[in-house]
């Protein structure tokens, strides 16, 4: 039996469609209720989620606070904070409006990156004496947006911020792309 031309087609595209939803799930998904407040520490943090990308520590050398991004290729970064113990006291996806909102000029690049981790990218403007630090996220809106935090490249001091679209994930023409938040508690791919 002959088929249709339309019908293989249709078929193909969703046997392709079916690799590429496998593909993206094969990643490893860990799920952040994994991490429970009061009860999870860092070694039972560091086993779910992996190696954190930045760390800070305490005095006595403990972990008291650890972000994992997945910046470039998605618009999360979730710290995690622990208590003098080493345990979980919260997580949260920092890659918002309120945290932006706490980077204010006068900030050094360590300041930056306690509220909002690691930068995805750095562009560095020679005859502007600017460097900025690019974060992707997801607008309230649903848009695929980059938060630069300006630094004079004289002072390593914070200058300002600006908010684009991100040139990652474009429509062209300046136009944003879409894009799904997290919903908190769900999963967090690295």
């Amino acid at each position: 039996m002959k088929l249709p031309f339309a019908q293989v087609k249709r078929s193909v595209c969703l046997g392709l469609a079916m690799v590429g939803v496998t593909v993206m799930t094969g990643c490893a998904v860990v799920p952040a209720a994994n991490i429970k407040p009061g009860f999870s520490n860092v070694s039972q943090v560091e086993q779910s989620m992996g190696k954190p990308d930045m760390t800070w520590r305490n005095s006595q050398g403990k972990v008291i606070q650890a972000a994992y991004s997945d910046q470039p290729a998605s618009f999360t970064t979730f710290m995690v904070y622990f208590n003098e113990q080493g345990v979980v006291t919260g997580v949260d996806q920092v890659m918002n409006n309120k945290n932006f909102a706490k980077i204010k000029n006068g900030m050094d690049g360590q300041e930056v990156h306690k509220i909002l981790g690691p930068e995805r990218s750095v562009d560095h403007f020679t005859a502007l004496h600017q460097i900025d630090w690019n974060y992707g996220y997801c607008s309230d809106n649903d848009g695929r947006e980059v938060f630069s935090v300006s630094f004079d490249d004289r002072t390593l001091k914070v200058n300002g911020s600006v908010v684009t679209p991100d040139p990652l994930f474009s429509l062209g023409d300046n136009e944003e792309a879409r894009c799904v938040p997290y919903i908190m508690g769900e999963t967090y791919a690295r």
